[in-house]
This record gives C-alpha cells, sequence and structure tokens, in this order.
C-alpha cells in the first residue's frame, strides 16, 4: 500500500512525520496507546464519549495554537528560535488557558447548543458537528475524531519544537493550506490504522 501520493512528495513536514512515525515517539502509537488506557479507565461508553468529547476539542485547540505559532515564526523566521523557545516556556499558562476555552465549548455543546454569552461564542460554530454525534452516543464516531485530533496535536507538537528550530529554512513553505493538508493527511493516516486494529 502506498502511504504517500505524488501531492506530497517533497514535504518536508509530511517526511519528518513519516520519519516520527517508525520511532518510539510515534503520535499515532501514542494516540492509540492513550485512548486505550482511557477506554479500560472509564467506567462506561457514555462515560468514555464525554470524555474522549472533551478531549478531542483540548487536542483541536492545541493543535490550533500551533498552527498559529508556525504562521507567526513564518512571519518572523529571524526571531524563529526565540519565538519557539518562548512559546514552550508559556506551556502551563497556555494549557490552563485552552483547558478554559475547552469547558465553555465542552458545556455549548452538552447543553444542546445553549450559551448564554461567553468568550468562545464566536467559535462555538467550529464544535457544533460534534453535538450530533455526542447526544446520538456515537462511539465510533468519536473514538475515530479522538485518535485523529490526538495524533495532529502531538504531530505538530514534535514539528514545532524538535524539527523546525532547526530547519528554520522550511518557514517559506508554510501556508495554512499546507498545515490543512498536512493535518488530513494524519487524520487519514489515524483513520486507516484504527481500521486496521
Amino acid at each position: 500500500m502506498k502511504l504517500i501520493n505524488d501531492s506530497f512528495k517533497g514535504d518536508p513536514f509530511l517526511n519528518f512525520y513519516l520519519r516520527l512515525r517508525q520511532t518510539n515517539n510515534c503520535p499515532l502509537s501514542k494516540s492509540i496507546e492513550n485512548f486505550k488506557r482511557l477506554d479500560q479507565e472509564t467506567p462506561s461508553d457514555e462515560d468514555l464519549i464525554y470524555c474522549l468529547l472533551e478531549d478531542c476539542i483540548f487536542a483541536s485547540l492545541q493543535a490550533t495554537y500551533y498552527e498559529e505559532m508556525f504562521m507567526i515564526v513564518k512571519g518572523n523566521p529571524s526571531y524563529g528560535k526565540t519565538l519557539i523557545e518562548r512559546f514552550y516556556s508559556q506551556k502551563e499558562e497556555r494549557d490552563e488557558l485552552i483547558y478554559k476555552q475547552a469547558q465553555l465549548h465542552l458545556n455549548f455543546i452538552t447543553k444542546n447548543g445553549f450559551c448564554s454569552g461567553c468568550n468562545q461564542c464566536e467559535n462555538h460554530k467550529d464544535v457544533e458537528e460534534l453535538m450530533d454525534p455526542y447526544f446520538e452516543g456515537d462511539l465510533d464516531f468519536f473514538i475515530r475524531v479522538y485518535v485523529g485530533m490526538e495524533t495532529i496535536y502531538l504531530s505538530l507538537e514534535n514539528l514545532f519544537f524538535h524539527y523546525l528550530p532547526h530547519n528554520l529554512n522550511v518557514t517559506n513553505g508554510i501556508s495554512r493550506e499546507a498545515i490543512l493538508k498536512f493535518r488530513s493527511f494524519i487524520f487519514n493516516d489515524a483513520t486507516k490504522a484504527l481500521e486496521e486494529n
């Protein structure tokens, strides 16, 4: 089976992901392991869906922050390493902020789209598509989204902190379209891996 098509040839981010996929630090393997652990620790499918929903939102927000930082580094390549180091040093505060944002989105979904007003209102539209599967109890959907989003988030994190500082020359090729293409590839790869397990 061919893992990549010709449209990805020479893509440094994809090449990094494919190399990472062959290591003990593989984001896809970690995501599947994290899901299995969560599945064992959660007493019911209903609770599992809730946990997966929460983690999907958290991972998605994390990925969005990384995407924005890729664009910032692209716009300021001479400060790339400094920006990356600063972003790394702010992890604790960022995680706390993202957790609060995720909780607001989670409340919006679990209240069936009701929000009396919060600082994430304009972004609730980004999570609306999770509402129907949540209320339908679609566990397979949430497993797929969880593993896909977690893999995307961990891949972007690895790429940002371990690849980019040593390869700032690739910033010219960074674009929102390239990142979306990269995310889509990872999500599809994660989906295929789940189907094979």
